[in-house]
């Protein structure tokens, strides 16, 4: 399957495309942002970085939710359509801080657009340390174009990449 990379843009007003919202709120980076280098090295074309900022992880959409990789640090929504997001959340959360997450909802579970289904204890986030996560789309034949831009997003408010299907 041929991927289609991920391409940065000013910002995302005048795009024409179908909206992904963002499951987290914060600031959208490059991968090259990241400070584990397994997301830095850009293995993934279809992704890009974001410092949480938000304490509510949230549904992109309509779909299904399941959890896998190390203490189901990644959550994979797929919507109907076959389209899946990827959100890996970073392993510090999990390895020192075993407290800081409550998981709202049990693997694998159907969710609406803008269901909470984890919620980070606030003081995780203002330490001194920023907490990165990595958002992937993963490919799709029907993607024909993927676009982003660095900004602040509001977790289930704002569409964290475009993808335009012709």
């Amino acid at each position: 399957m041929v991927t289609t990379q991920l391409q940065w843009l000013p910002h995302l007003r005048e795009t024409r495309g179908i909206g992904i919202k963002s499951p987290v709120g914060g600031d959208i980076c490059s991968l090259t942002e990241h400070p584990d280098p397994l997301y830095s090295a850009m293995y993934l074309e279809q992704a890009l970085c974001i410092k949480l900022q938000q304490t509510s992880i949230k549904a992109p959409f309509k779909g299904n939710l399941s959890f896998s990789l190390q203490g189901n640090r990644r959550l994979c929504f797929k919507h109907k359509s076959g389209i899946s997001v990827q959100l890996d959340l970073p392993l510090a959360l999990f390895e020192q801080h075993a407290n800081a997450l409550r998981r709202l909802s049990i693997s694998p579970l159907e969710v609406t657009a803008g269901q909470e289904v984890i919620y980070i204890e606030p003081h995780w986030l203002n330490s001194q340390q920023p907490l990165y996560c990595t958002l992937a789309l993963l490919p799709h034949p029907m993607i024909k174009a993927l676009f982003c831009s660095e900004r602040r997003v509001i977790a289930a408010q704002n569409a964290v990449m475009i993808i335009q299907t012709h």
